[in-house]
This record gives C-alpha cells, sequence and structure tokens, in this order.
C-alpha cells in the first residue's frame, strides 16, 4: 500500500540441480514495493531496562546517540495499556511510567504511526510498517517497550550500500524489549517447581503402569502458563534458570527446554512432511 516502485522478480526453476530440495523456492513473476526481510544477529542495543524494585523500571541509554521518546505497552487478553517514557541522553536512565493510560486497537495503531512520521517516514510507509508488525507488537501477551534506534547505530549493525547513491537515504528500524516483572518470575519459578513435584508423580504413576504391561507415556505435558508464552517460554524458562539456587528447579527447567525443543523438531517434522506431500501433488498435477 505504498508509493514507492515496483520491484519485479522473474524466478525460474534450476533444472541444472542435480539434488532437489525438499521444499523448493517459489517460481514465478512476482511484484513487491515495500519489503522487509528477517534475520538472526547477536549485537548490542543501545538499550537496557532493569527492574530495581518490585514496583519499578528504568530504562538506560546504554549507546552514544540520544533516543527520543518512547513507548510502554501491556498486553492482557483483549486489554491494552500504553504510556510514553521521556527519550534518554546517552548513559542516562529515565524510571518507566507506573500509570498507563488503556487505548484501544485503532488509536494504538495510529500512535505509533504518528511516531513513525516523526523518523521523516511517508504517511504510507508507516503504516505499512505498523500493518506488518501489528500482530507481534499489539496482540502477545506481555509488557514490552519500543523505541526508534539511531539510524547511525542502524548502519553500524546493517551495513547497506545501494549503487548508484540515492539522494537520499533513510532508515527506520524499531527496537522492542520485552519485560519481565518480578511478579512474573515468581509466577514462573512457582510453576517450574510444581512442574517438578507433577513429574515426579508422573513418572511414578506410568512406571507402574509399565510394570503392568500398559504403555506408558514418556513426558508429561508441558505446564499451561508455558505454553502461553509461546515463542517467549524458552528465553523465560532460561531466565528461571539463571535466578533459581534450587537444584531441583535448574534440573526440571533443563527438562523443559528439551521437551520444548522436541516438540518444536517435532512439529518441524510434521511441516516438512506436509510440504512433501504437496510437493508430490504439484508434480503429479
Amino acid at each position: 500500500n505504498t508509493d514507492s516502485a515496483l520491484v519485479h522478480v522473474r524466478r525460474e526453476q534450476d533444472k541444472t540441480a542435480k539434488d532437489t530440495p525438499l521444499v523448493q523456492s517459489p517460481t514465478g513473476e512476482f511484484i513487491e514495493k515495500f519489503l522487509f526481510y528477517r534475520g538472526v544477529g547477536k549485537f548490542d542495543v543501545p538499550v537496557s531496562v532493569t527492574n530495581p524494585t518490585p514496583d519499578k523500571f528504568a530504562v538506560m541509554n546504554t549507546g552514544t546517540e540520544p533516543l527520543p521518546r518512547m513507548i510502554v505497552l501491556r498486553v492482557t487478553g483483549d486489554q491494552r495499556s500504553y504510556a510514553f517514557v521521556p527519550g534518554v541522553q546517552p548513559g542516562k536512565s529515565v524510571d518507566l511510567p507506573t500509570a498507563m493510560q488503556a487505548i484501544e486497537w485503532d488509536p494504538l495503531r495510529e500512535l505509533v504511526v504518528a511516531e513513525l512520521l516523526q523518523t521523516g517516514l511517508y504517511q504510507k510507509e508507516a503504516q505499512a510498517m505498523v500493518d506488518t508488525w501489528s500482530s507481534s507488537w499489539f496482540t502477545e501477551e506481555g509488557l514490552r517497550l519500543f523505541y526508534l534506534v539511531p539510524q547511525q547505530v542502524t548502519d553500524e549493525i546493517l551495513p547497506l550500500t545501494i549503487t548508484p547513491q540515492p539522494a537520499e537515504q533513510l532508515r527506520v528500524m524499531v527496537g522492542r524489549v520485552e519485560i519481565m516483572p518480578k511478579s512474573q518470575e515468581t509466577e514462573l519459578l512457582q510453576a517450574v517447581a510444581l512442574s517438578a513435584k507433577a513429574r515426579a508423580e508422573w513418572q511414578a504413576k506410568h512406571a507402574e503402569l509399565s510394570d503392568e504391561g500398559q504403555a506408558a507415556h514418556p513426558m508429561p505435558p508441558l505446564p499451561p502458563v508455558f505454553v502461553q508464552l509461546g515463542r517467549f517460554a524458552e528465553p523465560a524458562l532460561s531466565r528461571i534458570r539463571t535466578i533459581s539456587p534450587e537444584d531441583s528447579v535448574k534440573n526440571e527447567v533443563a527438562l523443559l527446554l528439551w521437551q520444548l525443543q522436541a516438540e518444536a523438531a517435532q512439529a518441524e517434522e510434521q511441516a516438512r512432511t506436509a510440504a512433501r506431500v504437496e510437493q508430490s501433488r504439484s508434480l503429479g498435477n
């Protein structure tokens, strides 16, 4: 929905390849206008969030460039609340506001679009960016901080060269920090402790079934609280393992992490199988 120039890509099937990949890249004619890409990397970001007391969060600018004002957002079910966080100079910190204002879906989107327009993006570009990330920004449960990464930092993290050189180059990257309050840490610690107890009971029960010749399920189900966390379950468990002094909790975290990875691998294998089946159908047709 932007006014950018069209990019036309024609991709033909590589008939010279000796090995056919399980999932082939799509072939045909493709028209794009506004491109996003996703990758994996490890680098320092200019924002650090700490929780010095149960009811207080502090945001520190650990970089060398000033940070403009930020937005803190809390999503609980269908309810959303937000507050603006003042801009922070390098080496300084500010407290997150404790009072947050309820906001509906559409006004929240408009608010973020307005912040993006301050960077120099065109209206349709800012709107397209919010359209792309709305589901993860505004629907996933939790407390998170959004900030605009200074372009100098973006250029250092993701170098970009365009030939011929454009008259103007604007790059906008939104940083996002997922915040886990101490109250949530306590809740998850308790959940892991209960999971360890339930696992011991489960193993005892299925050991009896095995002795009686009945089939035994090898693993109890994941605790619902970690299922609800979705893709944040792994970092949450890693955090619990770091802060807990109890060996029983650390051992249970290791088992839960293994279980998460095993279920993810199983889901990935099912997806590959479905892709192979679909590919076979396409070749057959």
